[in-house]
């Protein structure tokens, strides 16, 4: 019984920890794809347009989609 109880615990410790570096690597691996791409670009907003169903569809903002 009580290894299965010291397995129990390991394995949830486990989960948590898989589970926070999830969490947070998923932060810099976000950042890091901006970077590679290029940045993020920003300004005004002109002009939005939806073209779509309401359940899906496009979203244009500033003639580019």
């Amino acid at each position: 019984m009580r290894r299965i109880l010291i397995l129990l615990v390991t394995l949830a410790v486990g989960a948590v920890a898989l589970a926070a570096l999830w969490i947070f690597r998923g932060r810099e691996s976000h950042r890091s794809s901006i970077f590679m791409d290029g940045g993020s670009r920003s300004g005004p907003i002109q002009s939005i347009a939806y073209e779509g169903n309401g359940t899906g569809g496009i979203l244009i903002v500033n003639d580019s989609a």
